[in-house]
């Protein structure tokens, strides 16, 4: 793609990104310059109709609609830093509309499925003691999963329960953690990590795996859904399902959405307030189930 490599020090530079955000940029502009072919290297031959036309094969492919819409967010900041630079005269790309999100609420776990999943781990082994104290510490802190696996000995306080998280644009927050999280925390610590692997005691990485190295996205959303289906899982999770579910469970048991706000390291409050719709969607959904004058 065209002058990629400025981009991406633009990204970083100017407008603050995390590095997993960048690349996610990097990806999708990645897949139009395979769709574009030799036009990807010519802006200034690109057409609205060629954008368009790559959208529909996205949608022709059965993308879910929050993916085009990223992919179509990552072509319009492309474009208009590209009208910056004077790659081109015109900005094609400000014409196009981002597709409307679909009103699907996150999918969250009940707090008997969170127990259920939480009971899998094989605390005889020490894959078992990590993948326990990743559970936990997910669904206790609401984090998203790179932020659980960026953790370093450096950013986890057990003296004072909490963790420091840098996410996205690069903006830190304090999370809090209960005992219980602190207490698989302890023993996958002192009883797990090295035992996986003796090479650990050279990582800072709290979770890790059996060569020693930082435990991938990969391998953890794997662990999850191995344990989800272990549970009795059918429907569908994601790697967020534990982090749509602590937030829920805040906001149910009475939290006051700007606290919660906080914990998750929204930078706007409408993004939080999802989570009121979800309890309200339960709400409803209970009511057609047991009152007697639902019809």
């Amino acid at each position: 793609m065209y002058i990629i490599d400025d981009f991406v020090a633009f990204l970083r530079v100017e407008r603050g990104l995390a590095e997993n955000s960048i690349q996610a940029y990097v990806r999708d502009l990645r897949e139009l310059s395979c769709f574009l072919g030799e036009l990807a290297m010519v802006p200034e031959d690109i057409t609205i109709s060629h954008l368009r036309d790559f959208l529909r094969e996205l949608a022709s492919s059965k993308r879910a609609l929050s993916t085009v819409s990223r992919k179509l967010s990552a072509i319009r900041v492309y474009f208009a830093f590209l009208r910056r630079e004077e790659c081109i005269s015109v900005n094609i790309a400000k014409t196009l509309s981002v597709p409307s999100k679909s009103g699907k609420l996150p999918e969250v776990l009940s707090r008997i499925e969170v127990e259920k999943l939480l009971k899998q781990p094989d605390l005889q082994t020490a894959g078992g003691l990590r993948d326990l104290a990743l559970l936990e510490l997910l669904y206790s802190c609401g984090l998203r999963v790179s932020e659980a696996l960026d953790l370093t000995f450096a950013t986890l306080d057990l003296d004072d329960d909490y963790v420091r998280i840098t996410g996205k644009g690069d903006k830190e927050r304090l999370v809090p953690f209960g005992g219980q999280a602190k207490n698989t925390l302890i023993m996958y610590l002192d009883k797990g990590r090295t035992a996986l692997s003796s090479k650990a005691v050279t990582e800072s990485y709290i979770f890790v795996n059996r060569n020693g190295g930082r435990l991938s996205r990969v391998s953890a959303w794997k662990l999850i859904k191995k344990y989800w289906l272990k549970a009795g899982g059918i429907r569908p999770i994601s790697p967020h399902t534990l982090r749509h579910s602590f937030a829920t469970h805040l906001v149910d048991s009475g939290a006051d959405i700007r606290f919660v706000q906080e914990l998750l390291g929204h930078s706007d409050v409408s993004t939080t307030e999802k989570y009121t719709h979800i309890s309200k969607e339960q709400l409803r959904r209970e009511f057609l189930r047991f009152h007697p004058r639902r019809s």
